[in-house]
């Protein structure tokens, strides 16, 4: 993980230290100007990887805590931080969940597990497609509660589907992360007893079906 982690640290550093020197020999405005955008995108790389380290350890050192969850009112905070998201304007975003949706869960892994879940699939989402869509639904069980967040975009090819979960492993070359992403997913639901699923056909698009107990404290 420690050899892992610095080796993807690390290249951001390179790339931006590698542009700095351009910058240095460059006159050309529009130049430099490129290659500060450039240097800026690979530092909000670096800041989003060193926030999954954060989430890693937290989820594995940190107790559970018990917290009665509005899931729409959570599903709504993290779309609203997402709305200025590349493309986002392009995608239909539909949420049906009831308003008055609760469990009793850990609020704080759940959302780590959602805005990741929710953030690809706008990342991953086909830009060329005029109907892109994303959909966020619920169904509930006496005990469990089944959230899926649906999208139309690039899809997962089936060679890679039973890695997506393991840690470091990127499946296409859209990916810019550090392959963390949904390995923290799943680490982090088995903390609050949930599990993950996921359908996917390539070039058509992706469902992940996370399903959680109502009462965590009960294990129901």
């Amino acid at each position: 993980f420690v050899y892992s982690a610095a080796h993807d640290l690390r290249s951001p550093i390179s790339s931006v230290r590698g542009l700095i020197n351009l910058v240095k020999f460059s006159q050309d405005v529009n130049e430099i100007k490129s290659y500060v955008e450039m240097m800026d995108k690979q530092l909000i790389s670096l800041n989003k990887f060193i926030d999954e380290i954060v989430h890693y350890s937290r989820n594995t050192r940190v107790a559970v805590k018990t917290d009665t969850i509005n899931l729409k009112k959570l599903v709504d905070e993290i779309l609203a931080s997402l709305q200025f998201y590349p493309g986002s304007e392009k995608i239909r975003v539909t949420v049906n969940i009831p308003e008055d949706e609760t469990l009793q869960s850990d609020i704080t892994r759940l959302g780590i597990v959602l805005s990741n879940l929710i953030s690809n699939a706008f990342k991953y989402s086909n830009h060329a497609n005029d109907n892109a869509f994303i959909h966020i639904t619920t169904t509930k069980t006496l005990t469990h509660i089944n959230l899926s967040i649906k999208d139309n975009g690039i899809g997962i090819q089936d060679q890679y589907l039973a890695q997506i979960f393991d840690m470091f492993f990127q499946a296409n070359d859209k990916s810019e992360g550090s392959g963390l992403g949904l390995y923290i997913v799943k680490e982090t639901l088995e903390k609050i007893q949930g599990t993950i699923r996921v359908q996917s056909e390539y070039e058509k698009g992706t469902e992940f079906i996370v399903t959680l107990p109502l009462d965590i404290a009960k294990g129901t």
